[in-house]
């Protein structure tokens, strides 16, 4: 199987290639980071903050707000009003 001519060799990343790479766009939305870099053996990080606590927040309060509905629609549906 041979390799695309504009791929970089495995032997050619580093640590500081890598982080160069992806510290932009949605690995860095994300707050990964590379920890350790080795031979057949990448460790990645990932930095959790407020950010990350807002969107989860808003995420649950989506997921309580359509639970609720779909409760009143099945009350709804079992005692119909008069």
């Amino acid at each position: 199987m041979s390799s695309s001519s504009s791929a970089t060799p495995a032997s050619e990343y580093t640590m500081a290639t890598a982080t160069a790479k992806f510290s932009h766009g949605f690995p860095a939305l994300l707050g990964l980071e590379f920890l350790e870099w080795e031979e057949g053996r990448v460790v990645v990080g990932m930095q959790v903050d407020e950010r990350h606590l807002i969107f989860s927040l808003f995420s649950l309060f989506l997921l309580l707000s359509f639970s609720f509905c779909l409760l009143l629609s099945l009350l709804s549906m079992l005692f119909p009003v008069a």
